[in-house]
């Protein structure tokens, strides 16, 4: 298994490609979970996303993280959950710097890898760094230990099975919401998890269950076909979800650890409330991209189905739209 945190810059302008490398990819769950290990902090400690970029937010949207300092990069870092959020900012209102084409995108990766391998090559002796930047490197491998015990908690304990009759886990549910259009898709499955707020559990064996038992309900998502789907709203959705059960685990670990009952209860809701809103941004967005999608008459058509196999194609491999003119 590959620690992303391993490769993490010191300096800040590589620092910023790193995270925008991350943003633009499939792996940003991988990176999140890895934070999580070692930071572990309350939803209730974290800062929102638009007190971490400040009055730089809109130089965010047009050209990137270059323009914020190390200590916000950090901040990112730190509570990484708000990576979440800020690339649905610049996946939807992002400019053209966030959707370059991918060759672009491939290019500065080589470039930023290179800098790193040439910063890292002992050629010359470099100037003392901050203090805030030296202890990095040990926050790094605090990381990465911290990584390793939680990932050797999670495999070793057991697999809870029980039969769960709400939510995602609900035998047949998610088969049922396959006929759906991908807006109402997406949508029935934030209702879903609205179920979570029908039971109040005020025991720590009773909340442990109900949050064990939404857990399950991820894990059926996450295997679901999600028919209604393109390839990317099913690949952001999988993503979404592997780690909101990370998220899920983290609590009931800080239950068993003796977190208080009623605290843990108000952060499990918090993190259901952000993942309820997260889908239905998703679904809002979907909904935009269909109303923008070219049509062609006769829909039933041999040749309608071409178009729209073509179109699909084009959309998933992000190249250029083309545009038509009304006649």
């Amino acid at each position: 298994m590959s620690i992303h945190l391993l490769e993490i810059p010191n300096e800040a302008a590589e620092l910023a490609l790193w995270l925008e490398g991350h943003l633009r990819g499939t792996e940003l769950h991988e990176l999140v979970t890895e934070c999580h290990a070692l930071h572990r902090t309350q939803d209730s400690d974290a800062p929102e996303l638009s007190q971490v970029l400040g009055s730089q937010a809109s130089t965010v949207l047009d050209s990137g993280l270059q323009c914020l300092s190390f200590e916000q990069l950090a901040q990112l870092v730190q509570h990484s959950e708000l990576l979440f959020d800020l690339q649905d900012l610049v996946m939807i209102h992002g400019g053209p710097h966030w959707h370059a084409e991918e060759s672009a995108g491939s290019e500065k990766s080589e470039a930023c890898w290179q800098r790193i391998q040439e910063a890292l090559a002992p050629t010359k002796p470099l100037p003392p760094e901050p203090p805030s930047k030296r202890l990095l490197p040990k926050i790094v491998a605090a990381m990465a230990l911290g990584l390793i015990v939680a990932v050797g908690y999670f495999a070793t304990r057991p697999d809870p099975t029980p039969q769960v009759a709400w939510g995602w886990a609900k035998p047949g549910a998610l088969d049922e919401l396959d006929q759906l259009p991908a807006p109402e898709y997406l949508e029935s499955l934030a209702k879903s998890a609205e179920t979570w707020f029908k039971k109040r559990p005020n025991s720590k064996a009773a909340l442990a269950k109900r949050i064990t038992e939404f857990r399950i309900g991820c894990d059926a998502l996450i295997q679901a076909k999600h028919s209604p789907l393109n390839p990317e709203d099913k690949a952001w959705l999988i993503e979404r979800c592997t780690a909101w059960s990370g998220k899920l685990d983290e609590h009931v670990a800080a239950l068993e650890s003796g977190a208080d009952v009623m605290k843990t209860r108000e952060a499990v809701d918090e993190t259901i409330n952000k993942l309820m809103k997260a889908i239905r941004n998703r679904s809002q967005t979907v909904s935009v991209k269909a109303l923008n999608r070219p049509r062609i008459l006769g829909s039933s058509s041999r040749y309608a189905m071409i178009w729209e196999s073509y179109w699909s194609e084009r959309q998933r491999t992000s190249e250029p739209t083309v545009t038509f003119q009304s006649v």
